[in-house]
C-alpha cells in the first residue's frame, strides 16, 4: 500500500511538471533549496506544527514539514519561468523534476510511511542512487539554465521629427 503512495506522489509531481511545460533548471535549484531550507528549519518548523496540533494524532511532524520544505519551492516556482517548446522537453524536465524530488524526500518519507516489503525494495533501490541522483540533477540544472535561450528584446523604433 505504501508503494502505491509513493507512485501516486511521483505521479503528481511528473504530472504538475508536465502541465506546466517550464524548464527544468530552476525548479531544479528549487527543490535543492527546499532541502537545505528543511535540513536548517525542518525541526523549528515541525515543533511548532505539532504545538499548534493541526495534524491528526499519530502523523508524526517532523517528516511531514520536511517533505513540504523541500518540495514547496519547485512547486511555487512551476507558475513561473521558461517554458519548452517540444514534448521531448517537456518530459525530460519532468521526469528530472520528479526524480530529483523523490531522492529528496525519500528519508522522511520512509519515516512517515512504514515500509512494507515492497516499498523497502524500492526504497532501497532509490537510497543507493540517492547521492547520484541528486548530484546528476544539479549539474543537468545548471546546465539546464546556461543553455537556455533567452528572448531577444525588441528593438526600439526611432523617431524622427
Amino acid at each position: 500500500m505504501n508503494l502505491i503512495i509513493v507512485i501516486v506522489v511521483a505521479v503528481v509531481l511528473f504530472g504538475l511538471a508536465f502541465l506546466s511545460k517550464r524548464r527544468f533548471g530552476m525548479h531544479g535549484l528549487a527543490l535543492v533549496a527546499g532541502a537545505t531550507l528543511a535540513a536548517l528549519w525542518g525541526e523549528t518548523f515541525a515543533v511548532l506544527v505539532a504545538s499548534a496540533g493541526v495534524l491528526p494524532y499519530g502523523i508524526p511532524a517532523e517528516p511531514l514539514v520536511m517533505i513540504v520544505l523541500t518540495v514547496a519551492p519547485g512547486l511555487m516556482l512551476l507558475l513561473r519561468g521558461k517554458k519548452y517548446k517540444n514534448i521531448g522537453g517537456r518530459t525530460f524536465g519532468a521526469i528530472m523534476f520528479t526524480a530529483l524530488a523523490l531522492a529528496l524526500i525519500v528519508t522522511p518519507l520512509s519515516i512517515l510511511l512504514p515500509l512494507d516489503a515492497a516499498s523497502s525494495v524500492a526504497y532501497a533501490t532509490i537510497l543507493q542512487y540517492k547521492s547520484l541522483i541528486i548530484g546528476g540533477g544539479i549539474v543537468v540544472a545548471v546546465l539546464d539554465i546556461l543553455f537556455a535561450k533567452t528572448a531577444k528584446p525588441v528593438p526600439e523604433e526611432k523617431h524622427r521629427h
